[in-house]
């Protein structure tokens, strides 16, 4: 693949092989990875660039951004592009589970699943494999039983995913979310330290496009998503004016307005006053 790969530090468990890599990829670089095992891997370098990659082995894939974290299924071959670069990498290849062990098997074929795989998000997986990559490079007391517990822990973290995943050809086939989607959705919507999100980010959020997610949120609902979106952004703007501790141009930054006169405007649209006759009443 003309790339200088070596392997700085191992360490093997009963559920999975480990290995610390550092590559010097070629400027830019296309390879196929082959995997037969189950295998994590967690990019540990400054980002060089886009990224991107797609499953060979399924007619008119496309290539879809690649995170820093990606998961590629047994017995399959990703094919990966970008700028190349110095990397370092952690990789976990797991062996087979037993009669009562997680299972990583999961069916790449449907888009939205490989969106998934290819930018890992779960929150407890991350938190999971970032420990296991500070304790393979600085390993500590007992350090093997460490890195037992947490590979069989990030085993089931990651099949547990996948089991939520199987929920979205089910659900979407009808036209809706997965119930772990819409609450996902709902609480970034009612987020109060945040901007309100856009469409891009909440799309990003349930592994969906944006225009499959607006659709999918109206059969779900009943609702529009902007409009979702604006009513908890209007919410917020009356408990702010209420709360009469802020300026209006702290108020129109905090909800994502461009000026307090965009503010204004919105404001009356929907109430029919503008924000200071709101606060006078």
């Amino acid at each position: 693949m003309g790339a200088d790969w070596r392997i700085a530090s191992r360490a093997d468990t009963p559920s999975a092989a480990i290995d610390l890599c550092r590559i010097q990829w070629p400027t830019p670089f296309e390879v196929t990875l082959a995997e037969k095992r189950p295998t994590i891997s967690l990019n540990l370098s400054q980002p060089h660039g886009h990224k991107e990659g797609r499953y060979r082995d399924y007619a008119g894939a496309d290539f879809l951004p690649l995170g820093d974290l990606l998961f590629q299924p047994a017995d399959t071959r990703l094919q990966t592009r970008g700028m190349g670069g110095d990397q370092t990498f952690l990789r976990i290849a797991f062996h087979a589970a037993g009669e009562d062990g997680p299972d990583l098997n999961v069916d790449p074929s449907d888009p939205e699943v490989q969106r998934a795989l290819m930018d890992v998000r779960q929150p407890e997986v991350i938190g999971s494999i970032r420990r296991i990559a500070q304790e393979i490079s600085q390993p500590g007391m007992a350090s093997a039983f460490l890195l037992d517990g947490l590979t069989t822990l990030l085993a089931v973290d990651l099949a547990r995913g996948f089991a939520r995943l199987d929920t979205i050809d089910e659900d979407l086939s009808k036209g809706g979310l997965a119930g772990w989607q819409l609450n996902r959705l709902r609480e970034r919507i009612a987020e109060r330290d945040m901007p309100p999100p856009t469409v891009s980010e909440l799309a990003s959020l349930v592994r969906l496009s944006p225009r499959h997610l607006s659709r999918a949120w109206r059969a779900s609902t009943g609702t529009t998503l902007s409009d979702a979106v604006e009513d908890s952004r209007q919410a917020r703007a009356e408990a702010l004016i209420r709360a009469g501790d802020r300026q209006l141009k702290e108020i129109a930054y905090l909800l994502g307005f461009s000026s307090p006169s965009s503010f204004s405007t919105a404001f009356r649209r929907r109430t029919g006053m503008s924000p200071q006759e709101f606060a006078r009443r």
